[in-house]
């Protein structure tokens, strides 16, 4: 895990492993990141529009893109951050030209740029305490060659939880 937040902006390639090692739940091991993260990832460019960013999102039915410039992932940004960016009347009926114009802002004014990252080959425990201790909702996970192999949510965790089973004595 990477969890030094420096001041210093990091760029990372897309990464080429599938990152599907995976552990066993039934033999007591806890699943790795890798095998609860969500890929392919979904990219757009940080100079995109938030109108763009909100679009992509709604498209692929997700809550969290990375952004990218001169082909490096440089960004993370929420769905959260785009409607905090935007007018609350954008592309709306009462929508002034200034509220429409939210929409055109580029998406990188509303993104987290020092992002927090977590190895493939984490427990699963690992990127659940991250995401409390720091208030965030997603993680890049970082693959064996050391680019971005995907993305773990609370979303993903959650699903991982349902799936697991109790087995009582």
């Amino acid at each position: 895990m990477d969890g030094d937040r420096s001041a210093s902006v990091r760029a990372w390639h897309a990464s080429r492993s599938d990152g599907s090692r995976h552990l066993d739940a039934e033999s007591g091991h806890s699943p790795l990141v890798a095998s609860v993260m969500s890929r392919p990832l979904v990219t757009i460019p940080a100079h995109a529009s938030l109108q763009h960013a909100r679009a992509v999102m709604r498209e692929h039915g997700i809550h969290h893109l990375l952004l990218e410039d001169q082909e490096r992932i440089v960004a993370i940004v929420s769905d959260r951050d785009v409607d905090h960016a935007l007018s609350p009347w954008a592309d709306g009926p009462a929508a002034t030209r200034r509220d429409d114009d939210t929409l055109k802002r580029p998406v990188y004014s509303c993104a987290t740029f020092s992002m927090y990252t977590i190895r493939h080959d984490a427990p699963l425990e690992e990127a659940a305490a991250v995401l409390l201790a720091h208030a965030i909702s997603a993680l890049p996970v970082v693959g064996e060659d050391g680019g971005i192999a995907g993305i773990v949510t609370m979303r993903d965790m959650l699903r991982e939880l349902l799936a697991c089973r109790v087995v009582t004595q």
